[in-house]
């Protein structure tokens, strides 16, 4: 209802300096980009506030992320379904940080007792899941409030967030909170034992933590708003050996400039496959609220950062991505879902998967990039043809990338033209036969030639005027 109160209040700038940012962010989070950025342009243009300079550079990465919304509107990658979890696991309160065991068996974290903690739940055979249930097996922790759990890949270690008892709202960036650590030791898990002071800054956050494990070193993902970062909650790491003990960790780095804003990041996510970190942030341009990005690399060294399409995204929050394999997981949103939900107060569990191909199909993949560079390029315009026979084309597909991944479901047997623009680039035309598509390919874009100025006083000399063919009947 925020967009109905503060609508009447938009001419009202002296006595409500900030009342058409918070109409534009308003009318971003319900997807309406056009109103949101006129509004927050005419705030940027007319604000004189003391935190003038901090806040217009907020509002730049707001309204930049209101032209790609505007851009993407309605554009929808719709190989990728989306599902509110309905029956027992999603409440009225907050269920966050899914960890998927399997298809079929689901640990994550809620506050629908009063408390947050850690719950599982069992999927039968009819797609049902379970009421969730507190595990048997946790290890002993000695405080009421413990979340945001993350098994190591053999599944003999456990990471989790502890925190102090709380009034109110659930809100994460108020909170104290520490990092956990179990060891599995036959069918049991050691009693919690908290990580070092210098991992568990006193007087900071240090939440969210996820494990991974790189060659031989075991590496810890995990969000704190210690200072030395980019500011807000930023995202840091720690390492060590693998088969060494956790005090040999060593000091936490930062993940860098490339992943952390003067905003927020969170709910970091290391696909070791992908050599990609998936994580959400409300400081880069994006659709609204938090978006999840992805990151190609490790530790505090990205060659490519991009935003997820939507459905993933979408104007509300959207949090905790954790893919499995064969193209589905799970994610955490604030979004409504009517008639099942029309709120946007609490946070929710959501299942994704890539939908089944139809027969006789193939799905067509390929990065684009800058060729000088190598860099990702995004926002490029992609038009697929289907080839009906010479200088004969039907259009198939037209897309608007939000990343430089080119995805689409094409029909074997076929041939199709794909033509990639991009503002600044030269168009590139590819021929793509079916039968011949073999793994990801590579589309890279040279930008735009100028042309030489021509000298208009200079005679134009002909060499061979007979071979100059008039045409007639110019259209006028």
């Amino acid at each position: 209802k925020a967009v109905q109160y503060l609508a009447p209040l938009q001419s009202k700038t002296k006595q409500f300096p900030k009342v058409l940012y918070y109409y534009g962010m308003a009318e971003k989070a319900r997807g309406n980009y056009n109103e949101a950025l006129t509004a927050l342009s005419v705030f940027s243009s007319d604000y004189e506030g003391s935190d003038k300079n901090q806040v217009l550079a907020f509002v730049g990465n707001e309204i930049k992320g209101c032209e790609i919304g505007r851009q993407l509107n309605g554009v929808i990658n719709d190989s990728i379904s989306i599902t509110f979890l309905e029956g027992t696991i999603n409440s009225q309160f907050d269920e966050v940080a899914p960890i998927p065991i399997n298809e079929d068996l689901l640990y994550f974290s809620s506050n629908s007792s009063g408390n947050i903690g850690l719950y599982k739940s069992v999927r039968d055979s009819e797609g049902v899941w379970s009421s969730p249930q507190q595990p048997e097996n946790l290890p002993l922790v000695r405080k009421s409030n413990f979340c945001h759990g993350s098994f190591s890949p053999d599944y003999t270690k456990f990471y989790f967030s502890v925190c102090d008892d709380f009034e109110g709202e659930w809100r994460e960036d108020e909170l104290k909170c520490s990092i956990y650590f179990s060891e599995l030791v036959g069918n049991s898990w050691t009693e919690a034992r908290s990580l070092g002071r210098f991992i568990n800054l006193p007087g900071a956050l240090n939440i969210q933590p996820y494990v991974t494990y790189e060659g031989k070193d075991e590496i810890v993902y995990f969000v704190s708003n210690r200072s030395g970062g980019s500011g807000g909650l930023d995202i840091w790491y720690v390492k060590k050996p693998i088969r060494e003990g956790i005090n040999s960790f060593g000091y936490p780095i930062n993940a860098g400039e490339k992943i952390n804003s003067p905003s927020n990041e969170m709910s970091p996510f290391y696909d070791i496959n992908q050599a990609t970190l998936f994580y959400s942030t409300d400081g880069k341009p994006g659709l609204g609220g938090f978006d999840i990005y992805a990151a190609v690399g490790s530790m505090d060294t990205w060659l490519d950062v991009y935003t997820m399409y939507a459905p993933i995204n979408s104007s509300y929050d959207d949090l905790y991505y954790r893919p499995m394999e064969a193209d589905k997981g799970f994610l955490v949103s604030n979004r409504p879902v009517e008639p099942l939900k029309f709120s946007t107060v609490d946070n929710d569990i959501f299942y994704f998967e890539r939908k089944e191909m139809e027969e006789d199909s193939f799905m067509f993949n390929a990065t684009i990039m800058d060729f000088k560079s190598g860099e990702a390029l995004s926002l490029t315009e992609v038009e697929v043809f289907e080839v009906m026979g010479p200088d004969d084309f039907e259009l198939y597909e037209s897309l608007l990338l939000s990343s430089n991944e080119l995805v689409v479901q094409l029909e074997t047997g076929k041939e199709y033209l794909v033509i990639t623009t991009k503002e600044g680039y030269e168009p590139v035309e590819l021929l793509i036969d079916s039968e011949q598509v073999d793994g990801i390919m590579e589309i890279f874009l040279e930008t735009e030639q100028e042309l030489p100025a021509v000298d208009l006083e200079v005679p134009l000399v002909i060499d061979n005027p007979d071979e100059i063919e008039i045409i007639k009947d110019l259209p006028t």
